[in-house]
């Protein structure tokens, strides 16, 4: 309902503040600063006074190639005390080809808590993760068959994933038919796994390709999902993170 410790922070996701509400620092242009052939340097100093937030914010996100893997580091920093952290919203479809969509895709990891989500989609609780069940990636998940289970919550996510999970480990992502394999390893405690439920043919991407449900995924490495109203958090004046994704062929 856009309510954190008191605060009012402005709605924009149904009766929910998503992203930073419509100032978010996705939906502005940073300084770049490419340091080597192998680093870039991406900062930020903005604020976010229209959506509820307090102070000036100096972000600063670093992309580092390291032999077979990307590094993102972040190193974010506020005057004041807030409610804040910052992710990546890549989206993932080892085909090679997004004419294929991701229901062929496994997931792998050691995870064994999430947060389930209200009728309105906020995070409302951490519960563990039944054996077995569509959320169960210890052995490895086809994403299709777990999509395809009608979990209760999907009908709140439009049919598919779109749910935070508590970090435990790597996390890797396979696709079998190309042998491609993501691992990913990160200090953050939280990461969103996004089906791409609501994307739709309103979306282009590369080379043309028309969008469609379930066309790639997203892997979200942050700090935990409504943080601060589960109790799981306070409010701070820095953020840093680190997290990895190495690519290789089985």
């Amino acid at each position: 309902d856009g309510k954190c410790n008191g605060r009012e922070f402005t709605v924009n996701n149904g009766t929910n503040h998503l992203h930073g509400g419509i100032t978010g620092i996705s939906f502005v242009e940073w300084n770049i600063e490419q340091v080597s052939e192998t680093e870039l340097v991406c900062t930020l100093e903005t604020n976010h006074e229209q959506d509820g937030y307090h102070g000036t914010f100096n972000y600063k996100v670093t992309y580092t190639l390291e032999n077979d893997a990307l590094v993102l580091t972040y190193d974010h920093h506020c005057d004041k005390l807030n409610p804040f952290g910052s992710t990546s919203h890549m989206y993932f479809n080892l085909s090679g080809d997004l004419k294929h969509g991701i229901k062929n895709h496994i997931l792998t990891s050691n995870i064994t808590k999430m947060e389930m989500l209200d009728d309105s989609g906020a995070p409302c609780c951490v519960a563990d993760i039944e054996k077995g069940s569509c959320f169960d990636f210890t052995e490895g998940k086809v994403l299709g068959e777990a999509i395809e289970s009608n979990h209760p919550q999907f009908v709140i996510t439009e049919g598919g994933i779109d749910h935070p999970f508590l970090v435990n480990g790597p996390i890797t992502l396979e696709d079998p038919v190309s042998k491609r394999v993501m691992e990913i390893n990160t200090d953050a405690p939280c990461v969103v796994v996004y089906t791409s439920n609501f994307i739709d043919d309103t979306t282009i991407f590369q080379n043309e390709t028309v969008g469609y449900k379930h066309i790639a995924v997203a892997i979200e490495l942050q700090d935990y999902a409504n943080a601060i109203n589960l109790g799981l958090a306070t409010e701070k004046t820095e953020y840093k993170q680190k997290t990895s994704y190495r690519f290789y062929v089985k």
